[in-house]
C-alpha cells in the first residue's frame, strides 16, 4: 500500500547526511557520502514506497558488475538506514546479495620493508615509521612535532579528506607507542620546532595528505623495484612479523596497533600500561633495521 506521506528518496537522504551522518566522525563520513550520492542518482526521483524490490535488486546487479560483495553490501545498509530514519513503516524487502569471498590481503613482507628502507633516500622516516609502527595513514598525517616526546610516539589525532580530527579511529587508537632510536633519529631530521608543527607537511608547512605520502610511498616503492601495494599493507606486514616471527604477545601488538583484543579477558581486564612494549620496541628494530644499524649512521 502507497504512503502518501513518503518522502522522495532525495529529500530523504539529503536529511540522513545532514541529521546522522554529519555526527560521525570524518572518515566514516567521506567514506559514505560518495556511496549516498550514488544511491541518489539511482533512486532520488522515487518516493521511498515506489522503491520496489525489483529495483533494488536490479540496482544490486548493476552493483555487481562495478564492486565486490562487501561493497555492495554496505549500499543496502546505508539504503536501509536512509529509508527507516525517513519513514517508519519502511521495511526491506528480502534481496538476494552475492556471496562475500575472502580475499587474500597484500601486506609487505619484512625482505620487501628492508629493501624499501635501504633505498630510500628523503622518505625512510615515513618508510620507516609505518614499517615499524604500523599506524594508519590518517594517524601518520596528523602526527606533530609535540607527539614525540623521546622515544614515546602519541597518537591522538587522525585526517581525513584534509580535515583534521582530535580524535584517531577508535577509542582504542588513541595510544603511546615505544620507537626505537633509529626511527626517532630520522624523524628529527625532517622535524620543525614548534609543537604544533606537522611531521609530514606541505611546502607551505600545512598538514599533508593522505594522497600526498601514498605518492611518496610509490616512488619509494619504484625506487627500490618493490611492488606497490597500499599504506595498509606496512600495518599487515607490521603485525605479521610480530606475531609470527618475534612471537611478541598478542596483546602488546594489539596496543602498538590500536586494536582491541577479542577476548574478554584479554580485551576488558587485562590494561596495557604506556611503555610495557619498551623491550619489543628494540627487537622490532633489529629485525628491521639490523644491530649495526644505528652504529653504521652514526659512522658516516
Amino acid at each position: 500500500m502507497k504512503n502518501k506521506d513518503s518522502p522522495l528518496f532525495l529529500l530523504a537522504a539529503e536529511n540522513y547526511k545532514m541529521d546522522v551522518l554529519s555526527m560521525k566522525k570524518a572518515s566514516t563520513y567521506y567514506s559514505l557520502i560518495y556511496v549516498i550520492k550514488k544511491l541518489v542518482l539511482e533512486f532520488g526521483h522515487l518516493r521511498i514506497d515506489q522503491i520496489g524490490k525489483k529495483d533494488m535488486q536490479k540496482f544490486i546487479c548493476k552493483l555487481n558488475a562495478e564492486i565486490g560483495a562487501a561493497s555492495i553490501r554496505r549500499y543496502v545498509s546505508v539504503f536501509r538506514s536512509i529509508c527507516t530514519w525517513a519513514d517508519d513503516e519502511f521495511t526491506l524487502p528480502r534481496l538476494t546479495l552475492p556471496r562475500k569471498r575472502r580475499v587474500q590481503q597484500d601486506y609487505y613482507t619484512i625482505e620487501e620493508i628492508r629493501k624499501l628502507i635501504r633505498s630510500s633516500t628523503s622518505d625512510k622516516a615515513l618508510i620507516m615509521l609505518l614499517a615499524e609502527t604500523g599506524c594508519r595513514i590518517g594517524e601518520v598525517v596528523g602526527l606533530q612535532t609535540r607527539d614525540i616526546q623521546g622515544n614515546t610516539l602519541k597518537i591522538q589525532r587522525d585526517a581525513c579528506g584534509g580535515i583534521l580530527q582530535d580524535s584517531p579511529k577508535t577509542d582504542s587508537s588513541v595510544r603511546n607507542i615505544t620507537i626505537s632510536d633509529q626511527l626517532l633519529k630520522e624523524l628529527k631530521n625532517i622535524i620543525l620546532d614548534g609543537p604544533e608543527c606537522f611531521v609530514f607537511r606541505t611546502r607551505d608547512d600545512k598538514m599533508s595528505y593522505p594522497v600526498l605520502l601514498v605518492k611518496k610511498i610509490k616512488e619509494a616503492c619504484e625506487l627500490a623495484e618493490v611492488a606497490y601495494k597500499s599504506p595498509h599493507a606496512f600495518r599487515r606486514g607490521n603485525v605479521t612479523f610480530c606475531i609470527n616471527e618475534l612471537l611478541i604477545p598478542e596483546r602488546i601488538v594489539g596496543m602498538r596497533v590500536g586494536h582491541d583484543s577479542g577476548g574478554i579477558t584479554l580485551g576488558v581486564y587485562v590494561q596495557a600500561r604506556s611503555g610495557c612494549d619498551k623491550e619489543w620496541a628494540v627487537k622490532i628494530a633489529e629485525y628491521l633495521y639490523g644491530s649495526g644499524y644505528l652504529y653504521a649512521e652514526e659512522n658516516d
